[in-house]
């Protein structure tokens, strides 16, 4: 019969400090490097902040590289699609409470709507949308 190994237990936190102490700034880097290939890709991206924004405040004066006017025009076109995209989702919300209020017609579904207006007062643009359909239904 074979002997059965028992499972390797996780290195304490002391051990893991110890360790990371005991490591010079090249053998930390390429343990951070062996570990982010490990990683997916949200996780990946996390760190690699992390790494540059405490890179950037650290005292030697590095900065990451600026980006250029083709990655700005990206992130800009990605927001302006967002908004949007969101601003639809606005209307088709509105468009709903209008049905809703149009189909019941009751005192109670009025102030749920106006309930709703209130609750969700600091989206100008759902407010806009909820009352332009409130006031065609």
């Amino acid at each position: 019969m074979k002997p059965t190994r028992k499972p390797v237990s996780d290195p304490s936190q002391s051990d893991v400090q110890a360790a990371l102490a005991a490591m010079d700034a090249d053998e930390l880097r390429q343990v951070v490097g062996e570990v982010m290939l490990e990683l997916d890709d949200c996780a990946q991206g996390r760190v690699a902040s992390a790494i540059i924004r405490r890179g950037a405040r650290g005292g030697s004066g590095w900065a990451p590289a600026a980006l250029d006017g083709a990655d700005v025009a990206e992130a800009v076109a990605f927001a302006q699609a967002a908004d949007q995209k969101r601003r639809r989702q606005y209307g088709h919300a509105a468009s709903l409470v209008a049905a809703c209020v149009a189909s019941d017609g009751s005192p109670e579904t009025g102030r749920w709507a106006a309930a709703l207006r209130r609750r969700y007062g600091r989206f100008p643009a759902f407010c806009a949308e909820l009352d332009r359909r409130l006031g065609s239904a």
